[in-house]
Order: C-alpha cells, then structure tokens, then sequence
C-alpha cells in the first residue's frame, strides 16, 4: 500500500511539471529593413530602402510594390545574392506620382537554406488622402427593441 501511495505521489508529480520547451514563436525573416523618402518636387521622390540581415543568408532581394498611379524608374528587383549577418545592402529607386499621394511598400526577401522569408515597410509620398465624409445613416428600431444603423449611398 505505502509503494502505490509513493509511486502515485511520484506520477502526480511528474505530470504536473511544465515539459520543457524552447519558446516558439511565429517565424520571421533574419532582416532588419529601413525605408526612407526625399521629395524631389513636382511628385519626384527618392525612395531608399536598406536591408541588414541578421544571419547569413543566401540571397537578399529588395523591391518595391507600386500602387496605380505611381511609376518607378527602375525596373524590377535587386538581388545581391549571398550576404553575411550585418552587412547592409541598399538601393534607392526615383518614383514619379500622378496622384497626390500614395502609399509605396518595400520588400525585403531572404533565402535561408530552404527558407523564404520577408519583411515588409510602408512609406507614404506625396499629400495626405483626404478623409471621406460617411456616408448618411438612418436609426431603426426593431420590433424586438434593438437599434441599428441602415446606410445607404
């Protein structure tokens, strides 16, 4: 009887230890980015992105993503191919709006073995998009006393 008592006191024990794990969190890419703009006047801008990754990696990609009304006058993607932990990689693109303003996402992407990874950064150019008046509601009340907001354009 006094082994059970000790080997149930031993299981209970053990079973309500935490199990050790390292902490595993959501996978991101080994690379810090940095993104920056100059107005050049007339809607021309430079935009400069740099990428330092933080572990060697095999190859580092820098682009732009470029909304309607926005060119660029570099085409495409730089690679720079394999890169050591802290070695910067920059480039600076030359965009020309035909809107007011608009909102340009850099991309940077590394190879790490099999693994892809990106890391992305807004920047706005040009003026500030103008707030939309909402549009008109109208207040019900239903017949079970519940209210709600009817919109319509």
């Amino acid at each position: 009887m006094r082994s059970i008592l000790i080997w149930s006191a031993v299981l209970v024990a053990a079973c309500a230890a935490e199990p050790v794990r390292g902490h595993r969190g959501k996978p991101e890419a080994p690379v810090k980015l940095e993104m920056t703009s100059v107005a050049l006047g007339q809607r021309r801008f430079e935009v400069h992105m740099t990428a330092t990754p933080t572990a060697d990696v095999d190859d580092v990609k820098l682009r732009l993503v470029l909304p309607d009304g926005v060119r660029g006058e570099e085409p495409g993607p730089r690679g720079f191919g394999k890169t050591a932990a802290g070695t910067a990689r920059a480039f600076t693109w030359h965009v020309q709006l035909s809107v007011p303003g608009a909102d340009i996402v850099g991309d940077a992407r590394v190879v790490s073995g099999v693994s892809t990874r990106n890391r992305a950064q807004v920047v706005h150019l040009g003026a500030a998009s103008p707030i939309e008046a909402s549009a008109p509601a109208t207040t019900i009340v239903l017949p079970n006393g519940e209210r709600v907001e009817e919109v319509r354009p």
